[in-house]
């Protein structure tokens, strides 16, 4: 979906980006995951 340029609104922060994102994926019914999880998905433990 394309935003028309006067509708467009640059994020504060990332938080805000993560907190958008993580409101999509519920409404899409699903479960964003969490730091840990996904630091176990891509295999970043230490």
């Amino acid at each position: 979906m394309l935003v028309p340029p006067e509708k467009r609104v640059l994020a504060e922060s990332n938080a805000q980006l993560v907190a958008k994102a993580a409101d999509i994926i519920k409404q899409l019914g699903g479960q964003a995951a969490t730091a840990a999880q996904t630091r176990d998905m891509l295999n970043l433990n230490k």
